[in-house]
């Protein structure tokens, strides 16, 4: 996935909007608790198919982070 001009600038500003910023939003909570709880909270708002592409780019990064 690209990232918008918001992840690339990564200044705290986020677009709902976009799979990339919801991503990175995820990305920047401090527990997975609280990670947990927010993909719940996007499977309401935003339906199960954007959720799991949001999980999706986040597994991306967390195992590219872990290389």
């Amino acid at each position: 996935m690209t990232s918008c001009d918001l992840c690339r600038d990564d200044r705290g500003i986020y677009d709902s909007g976009r799979d990339c910023c919801l991503a990175r939003f995820i990305l920047h909570v401090p527990t997975k608790l609280l990670r947990i709880e927010y993909l719940n909270w996007f499977m309401q708002k935003y339906g199960a198919e954007r959720t799991e592409k949001v999980k999706e780019v986040v597994a991306n990064a967390w195992a590219e982070r872990n290389v």
